[in-house]
């Protein structure tokens, strides 16, 4: 998938081999993880750039991103919050859970040492 990033004339950014980077008139930013694409442009370039990659992949546009391997986004007027609340307030539960098997597995042989 990556290769054909790069056909669209993205490049591979130098720091992350997950994201690519469009420099034309304006920039486009493209986070590819396995099957998942997040990209970030200013208006109408934004929607010429999903329709190339329609072309290209089979894909669907989900809209705002919400959420992102783990991490909730929120949007506030021109600002972005990233967040892992979510993680957090699950951890404890998960932790109780490993507390109260009766057998042991390999993640509980982690919290044991």
């Amino acid at each position: 998938m990556a290769q054909q990033v790069c056909c669209l004339r993205f490049t591979e950014a130098k720091t992350d081999i997950s994201l690519f980077i469009y420099h034309g008139t304006e920039i486009v930013y493209l986070l590819l993880y396995v099957d998942d694409i997040v990209l970030t442009a200013c208006g109408k370039l934004l929607n010429c750039v999903i329709d190339a990659l329609k072309k290209e992949f089979a894909m669907k546009d989900l809209g705002p991103l919400h959420h992102f391997l783990g991490v909730a986004v929120e949007r506030h007027r021109d600002t972005l919050f990233l967040s892992q609340r979510h993680y957090w307030t699950f951890l404890p539960d998960m932790v109780l859970l490993l507390l109260t098997l009766q057998t042991t597995t390999a993640l509980w042989d982690l919290f044991r040492t």
